[in-house]
């Protein structure tokens, strides 16, 4: 899993040598299986009837064959999103992780080396699909045509969803009692050579006890996100968001570790777009999937 930082050729050139994903056929065997995540931007005093059918509908969607889906507010499990902080800080304050990170598990995330943020975004659907065919019968099907209309009344005035399809890289990870931290990311200055040192930082840190990292550009199996957005007939709701990291933590103790890992210090410097830092959309949430 751990590429070579050697001479790594541009994600361009490296999208232009595999094969074509043939849409209409489905042909192509996809190497990984397919992370779909949504964040979405949902009104506080959404009725808590209204976010049950939801739920209800997710699990409709998990008896879609080589589909499994979760749908959870911001925070951990069990936790808002303020008493996860509110953990982090004790394990903090106990001496548990490694060093002194930079303070994005602390207050609001706004630590040092931090750039713009998009913020707003409290509930997040993960799902697992097995391949591209699955996850278009997952969107153009009953259940997700139920959604749409429950859950589009519920968003905050203005606010859209993001929608982020990409490789699933993490490995090691089950479901429940789990922390899921999700960072998108806009970058427009990227190459395969730091493409690939993002890769040996994540294969670091899913070395350290109970945490397991990927990062991902948008698009699966090789394609771009709008060739995959194509093959899907399906729109770009991205919202020009280019990359995803995914990290899932055992705890609040596992979540300090990645926060002052020597892997999340260095991580800000090669995603740096020249002197500024990019924007990005970062939200808690349980990891309630098993994979």
């Amino acid at each position: 899993q751990t590429p070579s930082l050697t001479q790594a050729p541009s994600l361009h050139l490296q999208r232009a040598t595999r094969p074509p994903f043939v849409a209409a056929g489905f042909t192509e065997v996809m190497a990984a299986k397919i992370q779909h995540t949504v964040v979405f931007p949902l009104k506080d005093d959404a009725p808590a009837e209204d976010i049950a059918k939801l739920q209800s509908i997710v699990e409709k969607f998990n008896q879609i064959p080589g589909i499994q889906a979760s749908f959870r507010p911001e925070g951990g499990p069990g936790m808002t999103q303020a008493q996860l902080f509110e953990e982090v800080a004790k394990c903090k304050g106990a001496g548990k992780g490694e060093g002194e990170g930079k303070g994005e598990g602390k207050g609001k995330g706004k630590g040092k080396g931090k750039g713009p943020r998009q913020e707003g975004y409290n509930h997040c659907l993960m799902v697992i699909a097995d391949d591209i065919p699955t996850l278009k019968t997952y969107l153009h099907g009953d259940a997700h045509k139920e959604w749409g209309p429950n859950v589009r009344p519920l968003f905050q005035e203005g606010r859209l969803p993001i929608v982020f399809d990409s490789d699933f890289k993490l490995s090691n990870v089950s479901g429940g009692g789990k922390i899921q931290h999700t960072v998108f990311y806009k970058l427009e200055d990227w190459d395969g050579e730091r493409q690939a040192k993002m890769q040996e930082v994540c294969d670091g840190i899913s070395k350290l006890e109970g945490v397991s990292a990927s990062f991902a550009a948008g698009g699966c199996g090789g394609q771009s996100i709008d060739e995959t957005c194509a093959a899907l007939d399906w729109p770009n709701k991205t919202g020009g968001f280019t990359h995803v990291l995914t990290v899932v933590a055992n705890d609040p103790g596992c979540l300090l570790s990645f926060f002052q890992s020597d892997g999340h210090k260095g991580m800000h410097d090669i995603l740096k777009q020249g002197e500024e830092h990019p924007l990005i959309c970062a939200m808690d949430s349980e990891w309630a999937i098993t994979v």
